[in-house]
């Protein structure tokens, strides 16, 4: 589907697009295109040269590293306030790490050789995109520190934060499969820590979704990871362009 068919609304709803001036936005919507993506569907994998850059509207994009035995985590979150794709910008080629798609929805998407001639020609576009980098930066910076140092528990509120954050939905789809595969723990850590939160009323899990119930209580059980890298995010929004 063309950007150019969708409402004009929808721009609104990724931070990155909804913070360029007209000019460069329909320098960009020109070259791209809103595409859906399913759950598990691959926006770029390890080894490849990486053909888009995609800005998600209401997709989750989990970037993951892998280890030779198959194991891994996930060390940031992509959603609607930023990209997949900063090797486009960065002349990193192939992609070192994994973009899944966690939660399904819909994003816009530029082949990355044209959004690597805007980059270099237009200077807002670029403002922003070096802002998101900075903000991705101390996002993965935080998560190793949270990996090393805080309890599974407390990842768990961190991500279901996180993740409504950027879905904008309290009813999460996300299973304690998906999530254990994310954080790079046992699936029985997840469980145990959920039935924590259950009963103790923060949250509940039916049919493949956890509902989130007291936004407040989860904030206080999650480390401090969560308020950082959010504030990190948060800054990008309010970043002055050129």
């Amino acid at each position: 589907m063309r950007v150019q068919d969708a409402a004009g609304s929808e721009r609104d709803l990724n931070g990155i697009l909804a913070a360029l001036p007209e000019a460069q936005w329909l320098l960009l919507s020109a070259h791209s295109e809103i595409v859906p993506y399913k759950a598990g569907m691959p926006i770029s994998m390890h080894g490849d040269p990486g053909a888009f850059v995609v800005f998600p509207f209401n997709c989750l994009v989990s970037l993951r590293c892998e280890l030779a035995d198959g194991h891994g985590s996930e060390f940031a979150m992509v959603g609607n306030e930023g990209m997949v794709g900063i090797a486009a910008f960065t002349g990193a080629d192939p992609q070192a790490t994994d973009a899944l798609v966690q939660c399904p929805g819909r994003a816009l998407r530029i082949r990355a050789p044209v959004a690597r001639r805007l980059f270099d020609a237009e200077p807002p576009f670029r403002s922003l995109v070096l802002h998101y980098m900075q903000a991705l930066l101390r996002a993965t910076s935080q998560t190793s520190v949270c990996y090393r140092h805080h309890g599974i528990e407390q990842q768990l509120a961190r991500i279901l934060l996180a993740s409504r954050d950027r879905l904008d939905v309290s009813a999460l789809p996300l299973t304690h499969e998906v999530i254990a595969r994310m954080l790079g723990v046992r699936r029985e850590g997840i469980t145990e820590a959920a039935n924590a939160l259950r009963r103790a009323g923060v949250i509940e899990y039916s049919r493949g979704r956890v509902h989130l119930l007291d936004i407040a209580a989860l904030e206080r059980r999650a480390c401090e990871c969560y308020g950082i890298v959010k504030d990190g995010y948060r800054q990008l929004r309010n970043a002055p362009l050129p």
